[in-house]
């Protein structure tokens, strides 16, 4: 019934998902469950005669456009790739395999915000208080915590982004610094929270307000490497689900559009990016949240500039490494150092990417790779 709201028959959606599902299963059974990294173990494990499978020599819209013919459909679907920050006209087709995560595995809310997760882990990197890594030839000694204390280590994993664990912790030069290129950030974003002194009934507890030109947005924001325009804007009203987040009446706003990661030789200043703010606003109220702007009574809003400095993360992305078909086949760092057998990395810049979920898995098939590995 949705379909036809915008002329696109259900047929065409239902081939669509089964083709997702192929790939979700294809994917799940080597990347996931088994932690893939290096292309020996992909061809170990899948086999030549798989590979087909995978829809190589397609991108992400050119899998979506081979079963969908409207616009608006192709613009729904496309846009699961902001799962991991990336463009659906760069990325590989198989990464169709992502509507079948959310409708297989639903949508989950923790009780008063995953901000209670956040807590939690913030709890526990703060009793570490691991900073630096130190090394002795091709092996990492062991980390010295923000004390100055030296803790020596067989094994050792760092939590800190690929490249600037190599770059900024363990001081390794250009040459291989260059070895990384293909590791290219993937973008980063706006983050904008509203509190209201109103609320809207129209909003969902997910909402999404899209670009009138999509390919265009992806072009700007991805290879031009500028601020959109006409940003395609994605917006949580967790009250929806939880009114305990707001007081009665109220509301709280989680806004997130994507914008490109920090250029180092054109930087873009935090005025550029305040601008770019007014210009969200502007949109969310042609949009239907009418005089939006006159309701806010609290707002925060964080820049790429505030999430590098915050996160050390690789120019500001929030979701590690791009996903690029032809960059890096939407491939990640390896979990396992390339330069030092005994140091390991979790999180959205190795395998298998970004995102709450991808991070768990990550780190539990680190702990697997890090037994298979002290084994040997």
């Amino acid at each position: 019934a949705e379909a036809r709201k915008v002329g696109e028959d259900p047929a065409n959606v239902e081939r669509f998902l089964k083709y997702s599902a192929d790939l979700y299963d294809l994917v799940n059974a080597g990347y996931f469950e088994q932690g893939l990294d290096t292309s020996k173990e992909f061809g170990e494990f899948y086999g030549l005669w798989k590979f087909p499978k995978f829809d190589l020599f397609r991108t992400m819209h050119g899998g979506v456009s081979r079963f969908l013919k409207t616009r608006h459909m192709r613009d729904i679907f496309d846009y699961f790739i902001k799962y991991v920050g990336s463009s659906a006209y760069r990325a590989p087709a198989f990464m169709n395999c992502m509507p079948t995560i959310q409708f297989r595995y639903d949508l989950w809310y923790v009780d008063g915000g995953l901000y209670h997760i956040a807590l939690g882990l913030k709890r526990l990197v703060e009793e570490l208080g691991i900073t630096v890594l130190r090394k002795e030839g091709d092996t990492v000694t062991g980390i010295v915590t923000a004390d100055g204390t030296f803790h020596a280590a067989d094994i050792l994993v760092s939590n800190v982004e690929v490249i600037p664990a190599y770059e900024k912790l363990l001081g390794e030069d250009k040459t291989f610094m260059k070895s990384l290129d293909r590791y290219e950030p993937a973008c980063s974003g706006l983050v904008l929270d509203l509190g209201l002194d109103i609320q809207y009934p129209q909003l969902a507890h997910h909402n999404f307000f899209f670009s009138e030109h999509q390919k265009e947005h992806f072009k700007t924001v991805f290879q031009k490497h500028e601020l959109p325009p006409d940003p395609t804007i994605y917006l949580v009203a967790a009250s929806k689900t939880d009114p305990t987040v707001a007081p009665a009446g109220c509301d709280c706003l989680k806004i997130l559009p994507h914008i490109p990661y920090i250029d180092d030789e054109h930087p873009l200043t935090r005025e550029d990016y305040l601008v770019f703010k007014d210009r969200i606003i502007d949109k969310l109220e042609r949009m239907g949240l009418t005089d939006l702007r006159k309701h806010i009574v609290y707002e925060h809003v964080w820049t790429p500039l505030d999430i590098r400095e915050r996160y050390n993360s690789n120019k500001g992305s929030i979701y590690g490494v791009v996903s690029d078909r032809f960059k890096n086949l939407a491939f990640k760092a390896p979990k396992q150092s390339t330069k030092y057998p005994n140091l390991f990395f979790v999180g959205g810049s190795v395998n298998p990417g970004g995102g709450m979920p991808m991070v768990v898995l990550c780190g539990q098939n680190v702990c697997k790779k890090i037994v298979a590995w002290d084994k040997k």
